[in-house]
């Protein structure tokens, strides 16, 4: 009787079950029973080609966040399109089709470097239980360039390249003429001036996109925080 009941409480107790994450390294899949720490999931690839770590980017690809973002940037814009004048409201609707056509997951605000994450605890984190896209490039030559504009282009970077003299060069009308928003490769977003009186030609980190943004007015932060959104929007950008 005491083994039976024994036996019983097995049987009906709640089973434990091992957590699992499943990360896609560029396009090959590897499933961790646990949580595995970022070394564990970087040790089968990382000596395998000369990565630049800082325009890694892992996503999750079971997350909603982006999805959700882009809804409310949509929204806005066909807003702002209805109520615009011809020429801008052709530019909107433009930028819609671009974010339309993005392929979004939620980016994971996490440092990939796996010396780095060999060496500080800090930079070593355990992945939650879930499914991943990890991005692992050679150093990129190139910057994405979308926004208000019929013709989102990819340029070539080149050394010292002043970005904005470039951008005056490839876009004769810009919405703003002032500044544009930098969304580097490592996900921090920032601005950058391109008009003549505060031109910017600073470095772009490779791999990092810009976006042409709305113009901005010192009597409203209307525009301003749409354009942020935007910003915010295309770190969750999957680019292969």
């Amino acid at each position: 009787m005491k083994y039976f009941l024994l036996l019983l409480f097995f049987i009906l107790a709640p089973r434990v079950v091992d957590a699992e994450v499943t990360v896609v390294i560029n396009s090959e899949k590897f499933v961790f029973l646990g949580n595995p720490r970022l070394t564990d999931v970087l040790t089968p690839v990382a000596q395998k080609r000369h990565w630049y770590w800082p325009s890694s980017a892992l996503f999750r690809l079971d997350g909603v966040n982006a999805e959700q973002q882009r809804r409310e940037v949509l929204t806005s814009l066909v807003i702002i399109e209805q109520e615009s004048d011809v020429a801008l409201a052709n530019s909107v609707q433009h930028l819609k089709q671009q974010v339309q056509a993005w392929q979004l997951a939620d980016r994971v605000e996490q440092t990939i470097d796996f010396d780095l994450a060999r060496l500080d605890p800090n930079f070593n984190p355990r992945f939650e239980d879930g499914h991943y896209l990890l991005l692992l490039k050679e150093r990129p030559t190139t910057i994405e360039v979308f926004g208000l504009t019929a013709n989102p282009t990819t340029l070539s970077q080149q050394h010292k390249m002043c970005l904005a003299r470039q951008l005056h060069k490839t876009y004769s009308e810009l919405e703003n003429k002032d500044l544009i928003y930098l969304i580097q490769a490592d996900s921090t977003i920032t601005t950058s001036g391109i008009a003549y009186w505060n031109k910017n030609c600073g470095d772009v980190m490779p791999g990092s996109q810009i976006y042409l943004p709305f113009f901005e007015s010192q009597f409203s932060d209307t525009n301003r925080k749409l354009n942020y959104a935007i910003a915010r929007l295309a770190k969750n950008r999957v680019i292969q």
